[in-house]
């Protein structure tokens, strides 16, 4: 069993501006041909097992979804794969967007007693879903009905269909740990530093 793991990018666009949120997985890729190839089935498997539709029901319809980039990062010979979203992929959230720095954030908590903590920027926030600075009851219902899907593991096809599930990385020790719970931080987040221009 050769255990391994992979960053996966969800690129958006957030009416105009451009952002990226980098999820971590592991998964035995032993079976495939090339990690570019697994890369690939990680992304289609991301999107078949619901990990796409959990994030597209928590942001804004004025999130545009555009592709997925998946690489190994625990070895050599990273290459890419990827995943094209349609043109006019958004999120479900109605309601005008709130300043494209705002965002919901979760918080991912570490299995054991790890120390380790994990942070998810959700890419967009519609204004119907904050009042002065409060998440809504609606919009805390929509994401305890969406977490456990992000949580829970997804088959990848081909490669001897192995199970990947999200991981918190630690870039400081390079390791992965199992997320025990994924929390919402109740204080609005603001995430300018991570946006660029397209």
């Amino acid at each position: 069993m050769a255990v391994s793991t992979y960053a996966m990018s969800v690129n958006t666009n957030i009416s105009g501006q451009f952002a990226s949120n980098i999820l971590h997985f592991d998964f035995d890729d032993a079976g495939y041909g090339t990690t570019a190839n697994a890369a690939k089935n990680l992304c289609d498997g991301w999107v078949a097992g619901g990990g796409h539709g959990a994030m597209a029901a928590l942001v804004s319809v004025h999130t545009t979804f555009l592709s997925l980039r998946a690489r190994k990062i625990n070895s050599t010979g990273g290459f890419e794969g990827g995943h094209g979203f349609a043109a006019g992929t958004t999120g479900a959230r109605i309601g005008n967007l709130s300043a494209a720095g705002l965002s919901c954030c979760l918080i991912l908590i570490p299995q054991g007693n790890a120390k380790e903590r994990g942070r998810i920027f959700l890419p967009g926030l519609s204004d119907a879903d904050c009042t002065n600075g409060i998440f809504t009851a609606a919009f805390i219902t929509a994401l305890g009905a969406n977490v456990p899907t992000f949580l829970a593991p997804f088959v990848l096809a081909g490669g001897g269909a192995p199970t990947a599930q999200i991981k918190l990385y630690s870039r400081k020790l390079r390791l992965t740990r199992g997320v025990e719970a994924l929390n919402l931080s109740y204080a609005v987040a603001q995430v300018r530093r991570r946006q660029r221009p397209i």
